[in-house]
């Protein structure tokens, strides 16, 4: 727009009419005069005019300082930079580009190089950042430290990565702040919340949209016309924008029971149940073939590895009436406390559950082989509570939509003489109230056991006589027995255990390699495999589960004995699960939809930011627009002082 000015000054030029004094002999020549003038006006004169070919010179040069060309990025000041690496679960979606991870870091590597008098600090980050490298100058140790970023089948939490970031940048001299993600999961509840006074950049990476997934696998016992069945629940969800048709099957115990073409529409998840009478499997999965982008959902197993009869254990002076109610939930072994025989007989055995009225004994339920705890009229400091008195004459309503462990149970005639008033501090859900909002029934899950909660002591109350008591231990012993969340059982972003009793035996160094194997989802060449660990089979706590750390990658894992190595057969095989419950739209999200809700600051911080990282051209254009300008001056002052006028 301000180079249209040019012809502008040019057609004034030729527009202006150069008259000078002249003297001439007659008044016959006045009209030959104006003639020539006229002619000489426009363009004979006008390409031997300097004035004009400076102003148009000028007037260039003003423009392109207007315009501030240079190289963008390239920046000669010492800042200090934060690179903030998306490696969550859709980070690893493989496009016909590349993998987004991928991408991501070679974004980050331009950064660096253009910017190469800054220091670099480095997060990676999906579930929680962790912190590469902090003011690293070396190019070669940036370029490795990006390299060394592996994908992870974790959910990104942008929040903790963005004050991490901040707080790294705060001490710094001209700081920024670049995302590379693709900010599919950049929801409400999940958006970096930035102070607006460090500029932020945003890479997005990423371009497809094509996901189909399993998002949920859940088994049951049941009982069909008195034959045992056991009932397999799945689910499958189509993140596209259009229809779906996708062949599915379930496996169990290692061969195809279910076989079909789902067909789904857009954005829509079906689910469905699979009966399987007979006994109940040890392993089901289900297995959907895509072309999609990405593979971590398209498996899901479940792993159920206890067989035989259920195994119960009463440690109580009273064990009757719970052994009695116990055994009518049918196929159940139990155990009672005998006078007499030492405890810790009964806490070397393994039980599936074990009932405690003993206020002492329960303080020490880590030292038992079991998963799940009956505890009635827990002590104090019992899994952090606290009692502030006694409560009496509690009565319950029971609740309109019942937990699954009082499912069936009508607790509306239960009387209860004194209890504890209780005060938590400690993770409990599923609670059932009393009369002046007593806690009455509750649920714990606390370092890999299962607690379920009765806060009196039956023989203050008529529990035991009612028909709620062995609905609900028949409740608890169908839900123990049934539940897909054991041991064996494997899922991303949780503490996974594994049981370790039987690998002992099997292994002659008593110790272990974990090493990745699954074929369908394994990461790109330039990421490498997730690590190797080792694990000791003699580490174990009561249950004899031995705690496995967080996994990175979900797929097919298999141990071998440390000593033999991998080349010998496996002794184990077991499937990590991606995260629970995730929703895995792959769809990249626009980065200006992607900034926080202080938009104008970060606008604005970018603005500055701009300024600061680019080698303008605009003063040396400045500099000889001047000079220019100085040329013009001289040539006009030669003119009118000292050039001396042509005679006609």
């Amino acid at each position: 727009m301000f180079f249209g000015s040019i012809p502008v000054l040019v057609a004034l030029y030729m527009l202006k009419l150069n008259r000078r004094n002249k003297k001439v002999p007659s008044v016959h020549f006045i009209k030959k005069l104006i003639s020539d003038n006229r002619g000489s006006s426009l363009f004979r004169r006008l390409s031997s005019n300097m004035l004009l070919l400076l102003e148009i010179i000028f007037l260039s040069l003003a423009v392109c300082a207007l315009m501030n060309p240079g190289l963008p990025g390239q920046s000669i000041l010492k800042k200090k930079i934060i690179l903030l690496i998306d490696n969550s679960i859709t980070m690893s979606s493989n496009e016909s580009g590349g993998v987004r991870l991928d991408r991501a870091k070679s974004a980050a590597r331009d950064v660096a190089a253009s910017n190469l008098n800054s220091s670099f600090s480095i997060i990676e980050f999906s579930s929680s950042p962790r912190l590469i490298t902090n003011s690293e100058y070396d190019r070669a140790e940036i370029d490795s430290k990006l390299s060394s970023i592996r994908p992870t089948h974790r959910k990104p939490n942008y929040k903790m990565a963005a004050s991490l970031a901040e707080g790294l940048a705060s001490g710094g001299e001209y700081p920024e702040i670049h995302i590379f993600s693709d900010f599919c999961s950049w929801k409400s509840d999940n958006v970096a919340s930035f102070s607006g006074r460090i500029p932020v950049y945003y890479h997005k990476t990423g371009f497809s949209t094509r996901n189909i997934g399993v998002t949920a696998l859940d088994i049951s016992a049941a009982v069909e016309e008195g034959s045992p069945m056991t009932n397999i629940f799945f689910t499958v969800s189509n993140y596209c924008d259009y229809e779906v048709c996708i062949p599915c099957s379930v496996f169990v115990d290692g061969a195809r029971s279910h076989s079909s073409i789902m067909t789904l529409a857009a954005n829509v998840s079906e689910s469905k149940v699979i009966k399987k009478y007979g006994s109940r499997p040890s392993n089901v999965s289900v297995e959907i073939k895509t072309s999609d982008s990405l593979a971590a959902d398209d498996r899901r197993v479940i792993n159920l590895s206890r067989r035989g009869p259920f195994k119960a254990l009463v440690m109580s002076a009273h064990p009757y009436f719970y052994k009695a109610a116990l055994e009518s939930a049918g196929g159940v072994m139990v155990d009672t406390f005998e006078e007499g025989v030492p405890k810790s007989i009964y806490r070397n055995r393994s039980y599936d559950l074990v009932v405690i009225d003993d206020t002492a004994e329960a303080l020490l339920y880590h030292k038992y082989k079991a998963g799940n705890f009956m505890v009635f009229a827990p002590p104090q400091s019992f899994l952090n509570m606290k009692f502030s008195g006694d409560a009496f004459d509690v009565s319950i309503k029971t609740p309109e939509f019942p937990y699954p462990y009082v499912m069936g149970a009508d607790l509306s005639d239960i009387y209860i003489y004194k209890m504890n008033r209780a005060v938590f501090s400690g993770d409990f859900s599923q609670i059932v109230y009393g009369s002046s909002g007593v806690a009455v029934f509750m649920k714990s899950s606390f370092d890999g056991y299962n607690f379920f909660i009765c806060m009196f002591d039956p023989r203050y109350s008529n529990f035991p006589l009612k028909v709620s008591f062995p609905v609900i231990f028949n409740n608890m012993v169908n839900i123990i027995g049934s539940s897909s969340v054991n041991a064996d059982n494997f899922m991303i972003e949780k503490q996974n255990y594994l049981d370790v009793s039987s690998l002992a035996e099997k292994s002659k160094s008593l110790k272990g390699i974990v090493a990745y194997s699954s074929i369908e989802i394994t990461p790109p060449d330039n990421f490498g495999a997730p690590e190797l660990f080792s694990i000791d089979f003699s580490v174990k706590n009561g249950r004899g589960l031995y705690s496995l750390p967080e996994f990175r990658f979900a797929g097919l894992y298999k141990i071998y004995d440390e000593a033999a190595g991998q080349k010998q057969p496996s002794l184990y095989e077991f499937y990590v699960n991606p995260p629970e419950g995730r929703t895995l739209y792959i769809k990249p999200l626009d980065v200006k939809n992607a900034r926080p809700a202080s938009k104008a600051n970060v606008m604005a911080a970018e603005d500055a930011n701009y300024e600061r990282s680019h080698v303008s051209y605009a003063r040396a254009f400045i500099l000889l627009a001047l000079i220019t300008l100085l040329l013009d001056w001289i040539y006009c002052n030669y003119r009118t002082f000292y050039k001396k006028e042509v005679r006609d």
